[in-house]
């Protein structure tokens, strides 16, 4: 009886191994094969969707993450706002500045235009008081001595400082003392003494 049972045991198991185990090893032994040739890792495959199912989130995970993913939104939102104050800010600053620096350049345009004009004057009050000079240079000493001690001090002195020294001094030899010895102090000293005359006799 015991030789029987052990024998039925061994039957089962026998029929076990090659209907169920052995076809399935092979079965899938072959589409492991398979699988591998056309590229697919079977096992990182495997294990990826393992981890999805452990690690599966449930919905209340799902509503925190979409809660913090609004809270980013907001805040970035309030950067951004926050970012184009200041780059209106800045560019307000930036067009009071340009407004500045035009300013500056029409300043500095009208300054080189009064400097220009002042250089022009002169230029053209040199000019006219050489032509003078060359005119009292062609008159007699004795004619522009005259005219001379009769004009203002403030007149006659740039005229005689600009003649020629030999021509100046056969006008004063023309002068009476008095006057010449007037102009030669005024000649001596400077420019400086006219201005003060001048003063006083206005």
């Amino acid at each position: 009886m015991a030789t029987n049972s052990t024998k039925k045991k061994s039957n089962w198991f026998q029929r076990l191994l090659l209907f169920f185990v052995i076809p399935f090893t092979l079965l899938l032994t072959i589409t492991l094969i398979v699988l591998t040739l056309l590229g697919v890792n079977v096992f990182q495959t495997a294990k990826q969707y393992t981890e999805q199912i452990l690690f599966m989130p449930t919905t209340a995970s799902t509503e925190q993450q979409q809660e913090e993913s609004r809270e980013q939104i907001i805040d970035l939102q309030e950067i951004i706002d926050n970012q184009k104050a200041e780059i209106a800010n800045l560019t307000n600053k930036i067009s009071e500045i340009q407004q500045e620096v035009e300013g500056l350049e029409d300043e500095n345009s009208n300054y080189k235009y009064q400097l220009e004009m002042k250089e022009e004057a002169e230029m053209d009050a040199e000019k006219s008081l050489k032509d003078i000079v060359k005119t009292y240079e062609t008159m007699s000493a004795k004619s522009a001595a005259a005219v001379l001690s009769e004009m203002q001090e403030v007149d006659a002195f740039p005229i005689l400082a600009t003649m020629k020294s030999d021509e100046r001094a056969a006008i004063f030899a023309k002068m009476d003392p008095e006057t010449a010895a007037k102009f030669t102090k005024l000649l001596t000293y400077g420019s400086s003494d006219v201005s003060s005359t001048a003063d006083i006799a206005e």
